[in-house]
């Protein structure tokens, strides 16, 4: 983690670049620099509507990515995970804290 941020090397289309993980997000965002650096393509079919602090709207159009590594890692933990566990991030000690919740106890 750097800057009170947690960031991780990953490569896409063999190029390294700096990925932030944000638990919260509900999409993954690539910045304009990005993706001159990466030379995504645009996808024209799709674009997605984000919504931010303070009722900011944006429409931009989807990028494609053929592939994707993570550098240091042999998998990426996604929402899919996140979404039934309690995580909890430390910037001061650069460490991420995941708890497996109780089973909920079924309705009499």
């Amino acid at each position: 983690m750097v800057r009170d941020a947690a960031l991780m090397p990953v490569r896409i289309d063999q190029t390294p670049v700096r990925m932030q993980l944000d638990s919260g997000a509900q999409n993954t965002l690539v910045t304009p620099d990005a993706m001159r650096k990466l030379r995504l393509e645009l996808d024209h079919r799709r674009r997605t509507t984000l919504r931010g602090a303070g009722g900011v709207v944006l429409s931009r159009q989807n990028a494609l990515i053929d592939n994707i590594r993570i550098d240091n890692a042999d998998m990426l933990l996604g929402m899919d995970y996140f979404s039934i566990r309690h995580v909890r991030l430390s910037y001061a000690t650069a460490q991420i804290f995941v708890e497996t919740p109780p089973p909920t106890p079924p309705a009499p």
